[in-house]
């Protein structure tokens, strides 16, 4: 044999082009040339990362991709470590890779005290794929949320799971801090082309400080239905 008929076999991850953002889903790329995994490949586990199991394909030049899933929980700097898999040419160590994940800045509250927003991945969606999205209930300062209800919808032109438990959240709004809580969610599109999310409503109670004279409090509750605008997704 030749050195000319000796083919290099190696792995190494795609850089990522998206924008990572906590508790949406995005997606990590992994590269075999010229040669196959002979066990499951499974990244090492990272904290406050969520890691799904990967669609397998090829390239024009034949290149193997595992395009995995992912779902950072938190913001931070992320480090997936080295690790070795075996293929049908012996051991390959897979590189680490590192990346960023930046809270989402919000746009300021709204006169009312509180504001409910949908975030959607940036990115193309296919029909049939599965991807995260998450909804949010944001208050300014000095205004609490009393939850009453759970979100409620009705999204007709996906599969879609239940509402996961409501998460705690602090963000920076413009040098402003507002408070409030997270939901997520996982959909599946049904058909393809241009698609609006349904409106998501949920009842909620809302207790406003106000200061009267000298060191009295006075707590004024509202009862609140708030509607965050239509998504759409094409």
């Amino acid at each position: 044999m030749t050195l000319g008929n000796v083919m290099a076999f190696s792995a190494h991850w795609l850089p990522i082009n998206e924008k990572l953002e906590p508790g949406v889903s995005g997606h990590l790329s992994l590269i075999f040339e010229n040669c196959s995994p002979q066990d499951e490949v499974k990244p090492p586990k990272v904290a406050f990362l969520e890691i799904e199991a990967p669609s397998i394909s090829r390239n024009s030049r034949n290149e193997l991709i595992y395009d995995f899933p992912i779902i950072p929980h938190q913001p931070g700097n992320y480090i997936i470590p080295p690790f070795l898999i075996a293929t049908d040419h012996g051991l390959v160590e897979i590189p680490p890779i590192s990346f960023t994940v930046k809270e989402v800045e919000i746009a300021p509250i709204s006169a009312d005290g509180v504001d409910a927003q949908v975030l959607i991945p940036q990115r193309t969606l296919w029909k049939g794929e599965p991807f995260v999205i998450e909804y949010r209930l944001l208050t300014r300062s000095g205004t609490f949320l009393d939850i009453t209800s759970q979100p409620e919808w009705d999204p007709k032109d996906f599969l879609s799971n239940r509402w996961g438990k409501p998460q705690r959240v602090i963000l920076n709004a413009n040098g402003t801090y507002a408070s409030g809580l997270r939901y997520t969610t996982t959909l599946l599109s049904l058909k393809a082309g241009k698609i609006v999310l349904p409106p998501i409503s949920q009842q909620l109670t809302l207790e406003i400080e106000r200061f009267g004279r000298g060191l009295f409090l006075n707590l004024l509750s509202n009862p609140s239905t708030p509607q965050p605008n239509p998504k759409s997704l094409k």
